[in-house]
């Protein structure tokens, strides 16, 4: 396997309780199996569940790299939850950066009781495709229940040069 950049710079983020730790430390230890250099850097909010988890995992194939990914340079950014792809994509994202994001939200304490709003699915999509790649957004379903049945999303396809909509949009084409 070649990277497309050396280091390749990975962000894993979501809430914890997601996984987000453990899912770094399986994707490093493959990578290193395949003789890469894989270091990673783990920065967390509130230490319970529910507070802010980000990974950075910078993957070389030359030699090992300082643990944080610096602003602006993430190349891949996965996010387990919509709200965390947002922080982490505008702080770290840059025209080209590439994200596959979870579409199921969790709702902070402030959200369910009533002091804070939750941004619609339809805001953070568009916030995504305005901070990165357009064909970032890749969700599986729609996260809301009462979504009408034609805004809900049954699979995804990966974006390819010349994709003219997405599968959030419909059926996908090429110029």
């Amino acid at each position: 396997m070649t990277l497309a950049k050396d280091p390749m710079n990975l962000i894993i983020t979501g809430v914890g309780g997601q996984g987000n730790v453990l899912a770094s430390q399986l994707i490093g230890r493959a990578l290193v199996r395949q003789n890469f250099y894989v270091t990673i850097g783990e920065t967390y909010g509130a230490t319970q569940r529910g507070g802010a988890v980000m990974s950075h995992l910078r993957i070389s194939r030359e030699s090992q790299f300082s643990p944080l990914i610096p602003e602006g340079q993430a190349d891949i950014v996965v996010a387990l939850e919509p709200v965390e792809a947002l922080r982490v994509i505008g702080q770290y994202g840059n025209p080209s950066v590439s994200a596959v994001v979870n579409s199921r939200p969790i709702f902070p304490t402030a959200v369910t009781v009533g002091d804070a709003e939750y941004p619609s699915f339809q805001k953070i999509q568009e916030t995504i495709r305005g901070l990165g790649n357009p064909g970032s957004w890749t969700p599986q379903r729609s996260p809301f229940p009462w979504a009408p049945p034609s805004s809900r999303i049954s699979s995804w396809s990966a974006p390819w040069p010349g994709q003219t909509s997405f599968p959030w949009l419909g059926r996908p084409s090429r110029k």
